[in-house]
Order: structure tokens, then sequence, then C-alpha cells
């Protein structure tokens, strides 16, 4: 594995995620508005990962990949998924809000938890294929001297970059990396939008040359980044990606399933089968 070419050594995270436990999510939340608690990061895993690897040839690796391009067809496929399962959810480019021409797009999904007996909204940001702004190359200082290249069309580094340059920002690419996705709340906001923001500022921006590549942070708040997020909010997506919906995913593997087995005496063993890996969300009994 070549993990020198990339400035944080975190890899996305891959995990084998049971389909039926995803498909008892999705009809939990369809019947009841809200999903609990403990089921949120174990959906917002699978989504991230269905969406990576679709992304994926047969011949690329997911723990090396960058994602370099993919922004767009991932915000997409994620967007008509959610709209399917019918979970609240926008898309939107990070271009968009830190006043400059796209360069980056991604998903903001609106989930209703159950806390403490409470329904709450919780936004996310959905950004699976956010690595391929931490690539050493381009994550240099050098960058400010050298020729305009990529989407921005400005000599710097990119977003990696800044991140790197303090403690919480390292934690926090790296968690990013790892997980594809962080909840929408003032200090994740600033964290990832200043690192943005800085990346579309060329050195002739600024006033102190000598600040050039050793600031981190910018005059925006995360409540200030919140509200040009909710002002450049758009259902406008498009993707050659399609990623299957949960519950029909889950169908079909139970048919399968079931035609492995033609025996009657085989018919307790099969629904035995099928409970056990169906039995991990809460009963909904308890959430009328």
């Amino acid at each position: 594995m070549e993990d020198n070419i990339y400035l944080f050594l975190q890899e996305p995270k891959k995990y084998e995620i049971n389909i039926d436990y995803i498909a008892k999510i999705e009809k939990f939340y369809q019947q009841h508005g809200f999903i609990p608690e403990n089921c949120v990061n174990t959906f917002l895993d699978w989504l991230v990962m269905e969406a990576r690897k679709k992304c994926l040839n047969s011949e690329e690796d997911f723990l090396n990949f960058s994602y370099k391009g993919c922004c767009g067809r991932v915000q997409g496929a994620l967007k008509d998924l959610l709209d399917r399962m019918g979970f609240p959810n926008k898309a939107f480019n990070i271009g968009n809000v830190v006043a400059h021409k796209p360069i980056h797009a991604l998903n903001m999904l609106t989930l209703p938890i159950l806390k403490n007996d409470k329904v709450v909204l919780d936004n996310y940001i959905l950004d699976p294929t956010f690595r391929q702004f931490t690539l050493k190359e381009e994550n240099r200082f050098e960058r400010y001297f050298e020729e305009e290249r990529g989407a921005i069309k400005v000599a710097t580094p990119h977003p990696g970059y800044f991140l790197n340059l303090t403690p919480q920002g390292r934690e926090f690419a790296n968690e990013l990396i790892k997980d594809g996705y962080f909840l929408m709340n003032d200090e994740n906001t600033k964290l990832y939008c200043d690192a943005f923001q800085l990346y579309v500022t060329p050195k002739e921006d600024y006033t102190d040359k000598s600040l050039v590549g050793k600031v981190s942070f910018t005059g925006y708040s995360g409540a200030d980044y919140i509200k040009l997020i909710n002002t450049n909010l758009t259902n406008f997506t498009m993707s050659d990606i399609y990623i299957e919906d949960p519950v029909v995913s889950a169908n079909k593997i139970s048919r399968k399933i079931k035609k492995l087995f033609k025996k009657k005496d085989d018919s307790i063993e099969i629904e035995k089968m099928l409970n056990d890996i169906t039995s991990n969300v809460p009963d909904s009994k308890f959430y009328k």
C-alpha cells in the first residue's frame, strides 16, 4: 500500500454491514418518522461505504483510493438514494459557501433521532470523497509559488494542508477520512469550511505576507458557515451511480437464502437464520 502519498495515514473505514439491519432501520423510519440513536452511526457508515464502493472498479483498492473527481457522482447517488428512502436531504457545493466557483459536491442529511425519549433533528455533512484533498503532492507550502491547477485555478495548497496545522484539524481530518461524514455543529463546520476558505485564498490576498501558509482559521464562525450552507442548498444533482434501496437488497438476499433450502424440514432453520440477522434494531412496538 502506498500510504506515503497521503498527508494523513488514516484509511477509509471498511466494515461488513448486514443489509438486513439497514433495511430494518429504513422500515422503522418509514413507520415512525425517526430512528433510534443507537442506529445512527451504522446507518451513516453504510451510506458512505456504498457510495465509496460504487466509485471503484475491479482493479482499484478501497483502502488506497483517493476518490479524486468522484464527488459529483457520489453526491448524486446519495441524493437519489436518500430521496427514495424518504430521508430529508439536500445537496450543495462548498465552492458556493466560500464565495468561489464550484469546488466540491456534498450532501446534507437531516436525521430525526430519538434521544432520551425526545426526537431531535441532527444535520450531517456527507463527504465520502474528502481524501482527494489530502494527497501530499497538493498539500505543500510550495504550492503557493507553483502553477495554478485544479478546479479553483489558484496556486494554493489543498484543504488538508490547513487542517494539518493544528491538533484539532488533524483529528478532524483523520475522522473525516475514516468516516466520510461529520455532525454539522459549529465546531466541525468551522474546521471544515475554514480549510476550504483558505484553499481559495492566494498569497496575494494576505495583507501580512509572513502569514502565508501559517494561518489555520478565518474570521467566519461555524454559525456563519451553517447559514451560508443553508442558503446554497439544492435538489439538483446528476450521477451515473445507482445505489440499491436496502429493503430491495435485503428482500433479494432473503429469496436467495430460501431457494437454497427446498426441503420442508428446513423451513424452521431458514426462519431462524433470517431472524438472527434482523434482530439488532429496537422493536418498533416500543416506539408507537
